[in-house]
């Protein structure tokens, strides 16, 4: 039973990690979003 628990906690820590590294994911790809509309933006006023 004991090695099972083990099993079931180190899947709960890559579980976690996965979970965490596709939020992380999201947020970069939304911050890049946010970035490159106000690039273009800028570039409407600069004109």
């Amino acid at each position: 039973m004991a090695c099972r628990r083990k099993d079931y906690e180190d899947y709960l820590n890559k579980k976690g990690i996965v979970e965490n590294g596709c939020i992380y994911m999201v947020g970069l790809i939304i911050l890049a979003y946010i970035v490159c509309n106000d690039a273009k933006e800028r570039q409407l006023y600069a004109r």
